[in-house]
């Protein structure tokens, strides 16, 4: 049996006995190959893990609210993979969040530089645009047409040209 299985199974046996966190006498039921050291070693390590706290009587301990909190997620060895889950999201969000750092800079100049283009060809095809229906109204005055359309969805008005159409009036 593993350290992390030892503690796993004993600290399931605490939970069972000591459901409120009345103190208990410790008595552990595994075969250690050399009782008093490998007992003493994993109640060590439990105790220094946060699990359970010694009593001030001797080989009396009592499960902490840590330990009772591991036994509701399913034991030691839950609680150990979830730990390992959440450290390898720590380790990717850091990664991303350095990735996140260091593209930032390219990112926001790629937009700038597509937010410009977009108005400058926006203003080109406008010009280009106007251009052509002057071209077209100085050929249709040219070709003596004496009707030149006067639909207000075809002309553009400048305010010179509504200022003197105000003051014929």
């Amino acid at each position: 049996m593993t350290d992390d299985e030892v503690i796993d199974h004993l600290l399931k046996d605490l939970g069972k006995r000591d459901p409120h966190g009345i103190k208990l006498g410790l008595h552990v039921r595994f075969n250690f190959s050399s009782h008093k050291t490998d007992k003493n070693r994993i109640i060590d390590i439990i105790e220094a893990k946060g699990l359970i706290k010694p009593s001030n009587e001797t080989s009396k301990y009592y499960i902490t609210q840590f330990g009772r909190d591991v036994n509701s997620e399913g034991g030691w060895i839950e609680h150990q993979k979830f730990e390992s889950i959440k450290r390898q999201k720590i380790i990717h969000d850091a990664t991303l969040s350095k990735l996140q750092v260091k593209t930032f800079w390219y990112v926001f100049g790629f937009g700038i530089w597509g937010g410009l283009t977009g108005t400058i060809a926006l203003g080109l095809e406008l010009q280009d645009r106007h251009s052509k229906w002057q071209k077209e109204r100085s050929e249709k005055l040219q070709s003596g047409q004496d009707e030149v359309s006067t639909n207000s969805n075809d002309i553009p008005k400048s305010y010179e040209q509504v200022l003197h159409y105000d003051t014929l009036k």
